[in-house]
């Protein structure tokens, strides 16, 4: 299987890549104008291939951010006609995570442009998902953790990884009575109280959860403080 990368320069400056799932433009174009019957057909590709085309890829003459899956399959929403990501195991996801992290660290020099894309939280439709599952259980969440840890050693070996140091934060958006909001608040309570972490919140704004936040955690609320600030500086360090 050939893994083709699109140059969409003319689209946007920073892109991020997903190997397995990149594609030339004309060969959408292709797509959605060929007769219906050559569009039955699904997409496999196996997990150590696109790994490797990972691996080997290049940089490219502009700002590209990687990417990478837990797993991938589609067919339920798109029958005949689905991409389907063979062979993905949280150990395999952790290598393939490892890579993306250690290029990115080499390629960029501004911290603030190191980022890695997960594609995702909760896309369970698509079988990419880090939540926890009755399969793998909290697997893909851990190697998610090992393979920071991992890059963190190699990088900055006098650094303390999240192993050593004293505790985590969990980032809202603010605390109103939504589905996001209330499941970091489940998340963090499960830290505190299931897995005795010394977690801690970290809101941009309030809300009327506010209070169940604070009865089971310290919470940080940014609105009104100075984001280049000695309070807004010491949250992080």
């Amino acid at each position: 299987m050939r893994h083709h990368v699109a140059d969409v320069r003319d689209l946007s400056q920073r892109n991020a890549y997903y190997p397995w799932l990149s594609t030339t433009y004309q060969a959408l174009v292709d797509l959605i104008r060929a007769p219906a019957d050559d569009k039955a057909q699904q997409r496999l590709d196996d997990v150590s291939a696109v790994f490797e085309t990972a691996v080997a890829s290049q940089s490219p003459p502009y700002v590209l951010f990687r990417g990478v899956n837990p797993s991938w399959d589609n067919e339920p929403r798109r029958p005949g006609r689905g991409s389907i990501l063979i062979g993905s195991s949280p150990l395999g996801y952790s290598q393939w995570l490892q890579n993306a992290l250690r290029d990115t660290v080499v390629r960029f020099q501004d911290p603030s442009e190191r980022l890695v894309f997960i594609n995702a939280w909760n896309e369970w439709a698509e079988g990419a998902y880090l939540e926890p599952d009755a399969r793998y259980g909290y697997a893909y969440l851990q190697a998610t953790r090992d393979a920071i840890e991992q890059i963190a050693r190699e990088q900055w070996p006098s650094t303390p990884t999240a192993t050593t140091s004293s505790g985590l934060i969990v980032v809202g958006h603010d605390a109103h009575p939504h589905g996001a909001q209330l499941l970091a608040l489940n998340i963090i309570r499960e830290l505190r109280q299931v897995l005795h972490l010394d977690a801690e919140c970290l809101l941009l704004r309030n809300g009327p959860l506010l209070p169940r936040y604070a009865r089971i955690t310290p919470v940080h609320e940014l609105h009104g403080i100075d984001p280049t600030g000695k309070e807004a500086i010491d949250l992080v360090y």
